[in-house]
């Protein structure tokens, strides 16, 4: 990791002996009292912690935050629930892309079963987005939601530029124009007929990346890619 996340912007902290974090910062960093690393705060200000001393009680820390997190963009991104193994790998991404909002909903191609999984049912969905955003040396947490169909997470939309990811009837190529403010993807298996009747009738314009199927997390790395450079 990059940075590590800290619980609260206190100048002074001490984390008990059994915190993963000091364990990491002593065995993986190989740190000592005198030694500084760098921290931020969720959703806060980023900078550096110096160990003042580590025994027994635990690793006790003074920190500076001195500097801004880059800002998420303004993105929200609809994404037809997919395995937990994949789920698993974009939770790690959004962090590192950016993303400030992810809406995951149940799309007809999703099994149900996706959203009862271990994954989400626990606390595994948030570590990950930590870690994400440790790895991505940011300390923006993507907000992330869940619906139980794609409806639902139509619903919910303000205004602003749409656009629906397909592969099969696009009617332009995705990256032209004025950037969308929200851009849906379908699970796995792709979008429905009737999904797409949908998309139109809340006024999704449905574009391509390009002749080739992609995975759900290369066509989501790639969309938020060219979203980036067209900004």
């Amino acid at each position: 990791m990059n940075l590590i996340l800290l619980d609260s912007n206190d100048p002074h902290q001490l984390w008990k002996a059994e915190d993963p974090r000091g364990i990491h910062v002593r065995k993986v960093l190989g740190m000592k009292p005198g030694d500084s690393f760098f921290v931020g705060v969720e959703n806060g200000r980023i900078g550096k912690a110096t160990i003042l001393r580590d025994g027994q009680s635990g690793m006790e820390l003074e920190t500076i935050l001195d500097t801004d997190s880059p800002p998420p963009l303004p993105l929200h991104l609809l994404v037809g629930l997919p395995r937990p193994q994949v789920a698993r790998r974009l939770l790690r991404e959004f962090p590192s892309l950016g993303v400030e909002n992810a809406t995951f909903f149940v799309a007809d191609k999703s099994e149900a079963s996706y959203a009862t999984s271990s994954l989400w049912t626990g606390e595994e969905w948030k570590r990950l987005l930590r870690e994400g955003a440790e790895q991505a040396f940011c300390t923006w947490i993507p907000r992330i939601h869940h619906t139980g169909s794609l409806e639902e997470a139509l619903a919910g939309l303000e205004g602003g530029r749409k656009v629906a990811l397909d592969l099969y009837e696009a009617t332009g190529k995705f990256g032209k124009g004025a950037p969308a403010e929200t851009i849906a993807l379908g699970p796995e298996g792709g979008w429905t007929n009737r999904e797409r009747e949908v998309l139109r009738n809340s006024g999704l314009e449905l574009q391509s990346m390009g002749p080739r199927v992609m995975r759900v997390e290369t066509a989501l790395i790639a969309a938020v890619a060219i979203w980036s450079a067209v900004v």
